[in-house]
């Protein structure tokens, strides 16, 4: 017999089932792994926090200067 696509499963183990957190005591209810107290149990972080480490868009130096939008473009001439 030959080794076709279709015939092939992940090995045991491989696949997790997803927990649905809050949902009754048993399975994660109440406060879903986030701890009883303290700023995480109460609300979520901005997608930029570091965990106290300089964020990343104050480690970059500023972009200085500026384009003026009415620049002279000027032409290359030859003379010869």
């Amino acid at each position: 017999m030959s080794i076709k696509v279709h015939h092939l499963r992940p090995a045991p183990g491989a696949k997790k089932d997803k927990t649905r957190k809050g949902r009754g005591e048993a399975s994660k209810g109440k406060t879903a792994g986030r701890g009883t107290k303290g700023s995480g149990a109460r609300r979520s972080y901005s997608a930029a926090f570091e965990g106290g480490q300089m964020p990343l868009h104050m480690r970059l130096p500023k972009l200085r200067g500026f384009t003026p939008p009415n620049k002279i473009k000027y032409q290359v001439v030859n003379v010869s």
